[in-house]
């Protein structure tokens, strides 16, 4: 058999995959084994330039040939959770509590199920125990999901230095352990240009419940922001005793320390330049805000009459279907110098709020009775429609 590489210039290794060279003699191995003498040195000269083989070992193979399968089939459990209609109903259960993570969702699983059977229909027995009984990193696996969120707004920040030493410093005092106890913010919606006037919202939550209550505002003046404290305070469903805000002037004024003091709050302060002073109001304008809102810049009254009717559509859908997890210790490791978070068990504002003032299985008071009529009413996916119809509209009056 001739050589066709050039003198001097040694036979090269073809880059022809594994399973490549194997479909080549496959389809090669019949007309080889029924050519005669001519035929079959034209067709060996053709494998040993397509593949690099030596002659001898080119005979070999083709006279060898086992056929076999390269491609083995993975070991482990069959794949019993890719059935589409299991997906599709395990993403409408997600829908009901909030779309939330798979560490979020896994313990409201039973709830999101008898929701999901009274507004459609039965879920068959043998998918019902699928659902019950996957795991969170199989939840991860089947229903990924993930959130992008803007950065970059320009913030303009003045401090009440006048009245901060009327006030408190909220690390003064042990941290909460009854509901009552809320941390309010503003947030701007400029658009990125802190000139002329626009809108804000009043963001205020529970630091013990989550319990989220929030009000578009014409502007920062001490009087809308008054005006929406007195909101707050008509719309939560529990009493309040603690104010916790920062060093903004909108909060350290006259008028609203007068506010407090009439009705007999704690007002409290965070510390200057430490923004984790309120983790809780931080985390919730990011992800009950600038999430559900955006970056972009209103100013009409219109904009603020649909943002007031979003917020009310999100707010019972967050504080009676979302769940949510609370840090209940931080532990150092001094060997490896890292830090493990142990949280509770995940648990929607409404539950909490429940499990506080319904305690020995007594709900018929004046505040979970009231909860549990409101809540019998609701449907998380009558209500997530009407906040995606609402964002639409919302999103027509951007600036």
């Amino acid at each position: 058999m001739k050589n066709d590489y050039p003198r001097g210039v040694s036979r090269r290794r073809h880059k022809m995959s594994y399973p490549a060279r194997h479909e080549l003699l496959s389809s090669l191995k019949e007309r080889y084994l029924t050519a005669g003498r001519q035929e079959k040195t034209i067709i060996l000269d053709e494998l040993c330039k397509s593949t690099g083989f030596h002659c001898k070992h080119a005979i070999r193979t083709l006279n060898n040939l086992i056929e076999k399968k390269y491609y083995r089939e993975k070991r482990g459990r069959k794949k019993i959770y890719d059935n589409p209609n299991l997906i599709l109903i395990l993403k409408k259960l997600r829908v009901a509590v909030g779309n939330t993570c798979a560490e979020l969702f896994h313990p409201e699983i039973p709830t999101a199920i008898k929701l999901y059977e009274k507004r459609y229909k039965k879920i068959s027995y043998e998918l019902k125990i699928l659902i019950e009984t996957i795991s969170i990193s199989t939840l991860k696996r089947v229903l990924p999901g993930a959130y992008k969120v803007k950065s970059g707004v320009k913030k303009h920040y003045k401090s009440a230095s006048k009245f901060c030493g009327q006030i408190p410093l909220q690390i003064s005092y042990p941290k909460p352990k009854k509901p009552g106890c809320l941390e309010i913010d503003l947030v701007e919606h400029n658009g990125g240009d802190p000139s002329g006037q626009y809108l804000y919202t009043f963001t205020s939550i529970d630091k013990v419940t989550n319990w989220i209550i929030r009000k578009c505002i014409e502007n920062k003046s001490m009087h809308c922001v008054h005006g929406a404290m007195n909101y707050t305070d008509g719309k939560i469903p529990y009493p309040i005793n603690w104010i916790d805000t920062d060093n903004g002037s909108e909060f350290l004024n006259a008028l609203i320390i007068k506010w407090t003091e009439i009705n007999n709050y704690l007002f409290t302060r965070s510390r200057k330049g430490k923004k984790n002073d309120n983790a809780h109001v931080e985390r919730a304008n990011r992800y009950y805000v600038r999430e559900l809102v955006g970056y972009s810049r209103f100013t009409s009254l219109k904009a603020l009459e649909v943002m007031n009717k979003l917020y009310l559509l999100d707010e019972m859908y967050n504080n009676f279907f979302v769940a949510g997890r609370k840090i209940i210790r931080n532990i150092y490791d001094k060997t490896s110098g890292k830090r493990r978070k142990i949280y509770d068990k995940a648990r929607t504002p409404y539950a909490r709020l429940l499990e506080f003032y319904g305690k020995e299985n007594n709900y018929n008071n004046e505040i979970c009775k009231p909860l549990q009529e409101v809540y019998d009413t609701l449907d998380p996916w009558e209500l997530v429609t009407e906040i995606d119809r609402t964002l639409r509209q919302l999103g027509k009056l951007k600036k």
